[in-house]
């Protein structure tokens, strides 16, 4: 899968330069340096009102929400061996563990509305402080859980309610930097001590929610959504539509990572 990189917004002068960037222009040049597949570049190039006169009939209010898929690192087994094959070396045994896809979920305050309920990130787009609808769910992503967004994947879903569809909630697919490499020991060169995929307990760190919005989180796998118990006490209860669109997530998820690894396949054979 090819991926366009926008670079971030570059000064026009001297004053501009020394000048201290707002909040709003710093989310901005974080949107602009996002990772985006050609196929939502739509959305990343049209602003939110623009986008909101486009569709027919006009929409009034435009929400976009993440589907965020962490690649989990977690044992196989209760018995499995330590990770650690020695000292120096913390490379994963392939037998010792499995990579685990997980979605980030959070749970709505209970002073929030529609109190308890587990919903995907995302909100509202600004259409004057959002340069696009991207760039507002870099922002939403920020705010509600302290996630940097990396690259923008795909289009999951696109939800009209209300009345004439006056509501139209954008779904897309959303990679976010990953916590920091683990290392042990002192060792040195060549990339040793350093852990390729990270387990559930690093990603659990880097999530910082506002707890005006959100009471908890978590990440969880495909069954465990499927069967609404996530980490054994975390009932999932939903609004309506909301869990096949996390099910569909999945599944986009895994299309889109099948589709890089057979590209690597490729570029590797010629």
């Amino acid at each position: 899968m090819t991926l366009i990189k926008e670079p971030p917004p570059v000064p026009t002068s001297a004053a501009t330069t020394n000048a201290q960037p707002s909040s709003a222009e710093q989310e901005n040049t974080i949107a602009a340096s996002l990772i985006v597949d050609p196929s939502v570049t739509h959305y990343h190039q049209t602003t939110p009102a623009a986008y909101k006169l486009q569709l027919q009939p006009n929409i009034a209010h435009l929400v976009v929400s993440a589907v965020v898929i962490a690649p989990c690192l977690s044992s196989s087994s209760p018995s499995s061996p330590p990770l650690a094959k020695d000292d120096n070396d913390t490379t994963t045994p392939a037998a010792a563990a499995v990579v685990e896809p997980r979605i980030l979920l959070l749970q709505r305050a209970p002073t929030d509305t529609y109190p308890g309920i587990w919903e995907i990130p995302g909100g509202s787009t600004d259409d004057h402080a959002d340069p696009s609808p991207l760039a507002a769910l870099t922002r939403e992503l920020r705010e509600e859980t302290g996630l940097a967004a990396r690259a923008a994947r795909r289009l999951v879903h696109v939800q009209r309610l209300g009345r004439a569809g006056r509501l139209t909630i954008l779904t897309f697919l959303m990679d976010v930097d990953e916590p920091p490499r683990q290392q042990q020991g002192g060792g040195g060169g060549g990339g040793k001590g350093k852990v390729g995929l990270q387990p559930l307990s690093s990603w659990n760190r880097l999530v910082q929610l506002d707890p005006e919005e959100h009471a908890d989180f978590v990440w969880a796998t495909e069954h465990e959504v499927r069967q609404d118990l996530a980490h054994g006490d975390r009932q999932l209860k939903w609004r309506p539509g909301s869990k096949d669109i996390v099910l569909k997530g999945f599944r986009m998820a895994a299309e889109a990572t099948e589709q890089q690894g057979s590209q690597a396949d490729g570029k590797q054979t010629k």
